[in-house]
């Protein structure tokens, strides 16, 4: 089977290279930023604008580990 490439669309392996992370983490952050993924020919894509977005979604996650926000703490 030909890949077919499409303008401004990337295939889930390639954000997934993008991003550095496993498959179940980028659909676990789809989700949670309420992205809906492009379907074509039963192929999920996602355009560079999701793509930001869910890096986005990454940076402020991060600053909220580095600062203990949403951290549980036992007494």
């Amino acid at each position: 089977m030909a890949n077919i490439e499409f303008e401004g669309l990337f295939d889930i392996q390639e954000v997934l290279d993008q991003l550095q992370i496993g498959y179940a983490t980028l659909y676990r952050w789809i989700k949670k930023a309420g992205i809906s993924p492009v379907k074509i020919a039963g192929r999920n894509y996602l355009t560079q604008s999701d793509i930001e977005r869910l890096k986005s979604e990454r940076a402020s996650q991060n600053v909220g580990e580095t600062q203990g926000i949403g951290a549980s703490h036992s007494s």
